[in-house]
């Protein structure tokens, strides 16, 4: 005759083993979440418009400055534009160089971004899977209102503001 107490003891033991073995296989991704992302250095956000594209924008609360965020079981990140649903990506330009691309959502590694952390000072930066030495970066200069965006080769001895995000 089986007690609860032992009935118990299996059951946690059993729950024991499926969390190891999620665990031990790179266990499930975290739920996605909805977040929005501002430049350390302008306090812009980043938007996508179906007029004018990704870029960062003054920080508005709408819809096309909401990010939704999918993290990868690798623990790579997929931005989704809640308005658009594009996703912001990085690819090659003629020179060799990555350069910021949005487009529809796929699972490939062009669409993927690693988070690391700034040299000082708080915050994140976007690191393109595949690029791990460019980080995405605010361009100066006015685009439509707001400012184009670019990849920029990382430096330990710069600290760029344009390249943290919040």
């Amino acid at each position: 005759m089986r007690t609860p107490l032992r009935l118990t003891l299996r059951m946690a033991l059993a729950a024991v083993i499926v969390a190891t073995s999620l665990t031990i296989a790179g266990g499930p991704a975290s739920a996605d979440s909805i977040q929005f992302f501002k430049v350390d250095k302008t306090g812009f956000c980043l938007d996508d418009s179906q007029q004018f594209g990704i870029r960062t924008f003054p920080c508005n609360g709408s819809n096309y400055q909401n990010w939704n965020v999918h993290v990868w079981g690798d623990n790579t990140r997929q931005l989704r534009n809640i308005a658009t649903n594009r996703c912001i990506g990085a690819s090659r330009n003629a020179a060799g160089n990555p350069q910021p691309i949005y487009g529809p959502c796929d699972s490939s590694v062009r669409m993927s971004w690693i988070i690391g952390r700034p040299f000082q000072g708080g915050g994140i930066k976007f690191i393109p899977q595949g690029y791990d030495t460019w980080h995405l970066c605010e361009n100066a200069g006015n685009y439509e209102g707001g400012r184009s965006l670019a990849m920029w080769p990382s430096s330990a001895s710069v600290i760029y503001r344009e390249c943290t995000w919040r």
